[in-house]
């Protein structure tokens, strides 16, 4: 709970009572000034500015940019992630079809529904990189993943040795090249097929 004085500093007569709301409206005052400007030329000030905040109550809720870039991108992999969730629970094939699907589905719904195109833009790539390789949206991926990860080690359809962070990790460099450098779904597919997934196969 913040106190009386954190909440007054809040502009537009608003009082925001607890740090989740705070933190959203920062947030969103984060993408408006992304999506207008582009993520480099936006600063702290601005983003402070659109929120109608000081810059100390803003670093009191992300301490630098990168923490705010940061805090943009996983909020709004959420929503991504969400969709990619529902795509497993549907999924009735075995775990080698449902990573390909869920590459292809994060190549083609990633970008646009999380914003990683603010990020994935000339110089921003590798800020783009880092963000989304972050721990807290491969932690949801790998809790997505998690069930089925472990039906397909009970039914002796991947190796003992592999581990389900580090295949996360790799879905996620993976995704990430796709969506920098594009291909179509039949050369992924392809690729994924013949080079790389055989590879978990026992």
């Amino acid at each position: 709970m913040q106190t009386q004085e954190e909440r007054r500093r809040w502009g537009a007569g608003r009082r925001e009572d607890d740090l989740e709301s705070g933190r959203v409206c920062i947030l969103a005052a984060a993408v408006q000034c992304y999506e207008r400007q582009g993520v480099a030329a936006t600063t702290i000030e601005d983003v402070a500015r659109a929120a109608q905040i000081s810059r100390r109550t803003l670093y009191r809720y992300f301490p630098s940019r990168q923490d705010l870039i940061r805090g943009v991108v996983e909020q709004q992999a959420g929503v991504f992630l969400e969709e990619l969730r529902k795509l497993t629970l549907r999924h009735k094939g075995n775990f080698h079809s449902l990573l390909v699907k869920s590459v292809l589905f994060s190549i083609e719904h990633g970008p646009g529904a999380a914003r990683y195109k603010l990020l994935l833009q000339g110089s921003n790539a590798l800020n783009g990189a880092q963000y989304y390789l972050s721990e807290n949206v491969m932690a949801r991926w790998e809790a997505i993943l998690s069930e089925a990860f472990t039906e397909a080690k009970a039914q002796a359809e991947i190796p003992d040795a592999i581990h389900l962070p580090a295949l996360v990790e790799w879905m996620g460099r993976l995704v990430l090249s796709w969506i920098q450098f594009p291909a179509s779904p039949v050369q992924v597919r392809k690729q994924l097929d013949m080079l790389l997934l055989p590879k978990l196969a026992r």
